[in-house]
């Protein structure tokens, strides 16, 4: 016989014990049993049903919201960057240095960078600001950045005097030579007739008698594009021959 039939015969004796109180519990339970409102059943469950009731998926670890413990790994965001670790220092770091920065020459500085700029936009004014009052961070001996010429050159050949004089006391090289060779004393003759300038040279050691590759001297530039005063001096300063630019 099956379960059913054996709750059944364990009913009995106490159905004849007590006929009449029980019968009127047993109807009265039924009674109220069939009039239980819906969903009444699951708010009486018992200890049992709940703990059988599944649990929910997902990792374990405390509920949303709790302050049992921290988080497995992380949080994405600016409040991860605590505990980023190195490479997240570095990427910090990187990016202090980056925004925005122009390149400079290698070796030189941002006051360098900004000595070329004016000698290559002939801004004489804003290149002797900044020797005279920058002038720790300014490389005398910077090259610019269209021909590479040295600075002393490309001021001499535009006939900037005042500024080769500056950069002549701060210890530029007088005989800076170029891609051809050519030093600040040719450049200033071919630039035009300074004789000012081609004196400062001269005094600071400017050697009258280099040679370019093509064979050029600064007498012979001198006498070709016609610089009579700078002529004159360079025969003072003992060059000799070069009567005419093809001699």
């Amino acid at each position: 016989m099956g379960m059913g039939a054996s709750v059944r015969r364990e009913q009995k004796p106490s159905a004849v014990q007590d006929p009449t109180s029980d019968e009127s519990q047993a109807s009265h339970g039924r009674a109220d049993a069939g009039t239980q409102a819906p969903g009444a059943e699951a708010d009486a469950a018992s200890p049992q049903q709940l703990k059988a009731a599944p649990e929910p998926e997902g990792p374990a670890g405390p509920p949303a919201g709790s302050l049992a413990g921290p988080p497995a790994g992380p949080p994405a965001g600016p409040s991860a960057r605590p505990s980023a670790g190195p490479a997240g220092l570095e990427v910090v770091q990187a990016a202090k240095l980056s925004p925005g920065a122009e390149p400079i020459a290698a070796g030189g500085s941002s006051s360098s960078a900004a000595l070329v700029q004016a000698v290559e936009a002939e801004d004489w004014a804003a290149a002797e600001q900044l020797l005279n009052e920058r002038p720790g961070d300014c490389d005398v001996n910077a090259r610019t950045t269209d021909w590479n010429y040295s600075l002393l050159r490309a001021c001499a050949e535009e006939g900037a005097e005042g500024l080769c004089q500056l950069l002549l006391a701060r210890q530029a090289d007088v005989n800076a030579r170029d891609q051809n060779n050519m030093t600040p004393l040719m450049g200033c003759v071919v630039g035009g007739d300074y004789s000012g300038i081609v004196s400062l040279l001269l005094e600071a050691r400017a050697d009258a008698a280099a040679i370019t590759d093509d064979g050029f001297t600064a007498l012979k530039w001198a006498t070709r594009l016609n610089r009579d005063a700078s002529i004159t001096l360079l025969r003072n300063a003992g060059m000799t021959g070069e009567a005419s630019a093809f001699a």
